[in-house]
C-alpha cells in the first residue's frame, strides 16, 4: 500500500489538504471528504456550507485526523468539523475574526489553530497579522493571540518541534509595477511560538527581492527555510525560483539570513513542500 505523506494541492476547487488517507478539499460551497487507499480514490462524500453568501476556501486538518478547520469568505470566519466513520458534523459555531483570513494550519499539538490575517479589507498595503485560536474539542474556540507581521502575510511554516514559525510576506510585490501601491520587495518574519498559551514572540524581519512569495517550509531539523518566488524583477529571464534561508542563533535570539541560493524554477512557482515529513 501507497502511504502518501501529508501534502497541500491548490487548484480550481480551491484548497485540498491531504491527511494520511483521507483528503478533505473545499469545493467553494461544499466540503468533500474523499478516502484515498491502495492507490485508489474511495466514495466522496460531501456536506454543503447551506449558505450562497459565502464560500469555504482553505481546510486543514487536526493532528488527530478527525477534526478539521476551514476559512469562510467573505464573512471571515473559521468553521471548524469533526469526521468521524458517521460522517461529517460542526464542532462549535462560525468563530468570527474580522480582518481578511486566509489558510490556517493546526499547532503541532494541535491544541491551536494558526491564520494569518492579511489585512485586505483595510488595503493591500496594510500590515497583517498571525493570529492563534484555541482549539477546543467541545467547540469552545476562543482567539487567544495575535502578532503583527509584514504586508500580505499569506503564506506561513511551522518548524518541526512546533516552536518556530517563518511567515511569508508578499508585500506589494503581485500589483501591476504602474500601480501605486506597488512594491519592490517582501519580507519573511521570524515567531517564537509557546503552544502552551497560543501567544508569539517576534524575533526577525528581513527583507528580499521576491516576487509574490506564498510558499514557505522548514526543513526536518528545523535550522533551514525553503521559499518560493513567483517571478522576479528580470526582464532577461523571466523565471521563479526557490530561495534558502538558514536560521543561526545570534546573540541568545534566533535570525534569518539569507543563503543568497536560489533555485531557478518555472516561473509562477507557489508552494513548496518537504517530501517524506
Amino acid at each position: 500500500m501507497l502511504k502518501l505523506p501529508q501534502a497541500l494541492l491548490d487548484d480550481q476547487h480551491r484548497h485540498i489538504e491531504l491527511q494520511d488517507l483521507t483528503i478533505v478539499e473545499s469545493c467553494f460551497y461544499e466540503i468533500n471528504i474523499i478516502p484515498w487507499q491502495n492507490g485508489q480514490f474511495g466514495l466522496i462524500k460531501k456536506l454543503a456550507l447551506g449558505d450562497p453568501a459565502n464560500v469555504i476556501t482553505h481546510g486543514n486538518w487536526h493532528p488527530n485526523g478527525q477534526d478539521f478547520a476551514v476559512t469562510i469568505e467573505p464573512a471571515m470566519t473559521l468553521q471548524f468539523y469533526r469526521h468521524t466513520a458517521e460522517g461529517m458534523t460542526t464542532n462549535g459555531d462560525q468563530l468570527s475574526l474580522g480582518g481578511y483570513i486566509g489558510a490556517g494550519q493546526f499547532s503541532k499539538n494541535g491544541q491551536y489553530y494558526l491564520v494569518p490575517d492579511l489585512q485586505w479589507n483595510e488595503g493591500y498595503d496594510k500590515q497583517g497579522a498571525l493570529l492563534s485560536v484555541k482549539f477546543s474539542a467541545t467547540g469552545q474556540h476562543q482567539l487567544v493571540g495575535r502578532q503583527a507581521v509584514g504586508i500580505s502575510p499569506e503564506g506561513f511554516a511551522i518548524s518541526p518541534n512546533g516552536q518556530l514559525i517563518a511567515v511569508s510576506n508578499m508585500g506589494t510585490t503581485f500589483m501591476p509595477m504602474d500601480f501605486p501601491l506597488f512594491g519592490q520587495s517582501a519580507s519573511i518574519s521570524l515567531l517564537q511560538f509557546d503552544e502552551t498559551n497560543g501567544q508569539f514572540q517576534l524575533l526577525d524581519t528581513k527583507s528580499w527581492d521576491g516576487v509574490l512569495p506564498e510558499g514557505i517550509t522548514f526543513d526536518e531539523d528545523g535550522d533551514m527555510l525553503a521559499v518560493t518566488s513567483f517571478d522576479y524583477l528580470d526582464f532577461t529571464e523571466r523565471k521563479g525560483a526557490i530561495t534558502f534561508w538558514e536560521i543561526k542563533e545570534v546573540d541568545g535570539k534566533n535570525q534569518l539570513q539569507n543563503t543568497r541560493f536560489r533555485l531557478s524554477v518555472t516561473r509562477g512557482c507557489h508552494y513548496v513542500k518537504v517530501i517524506g515529513r
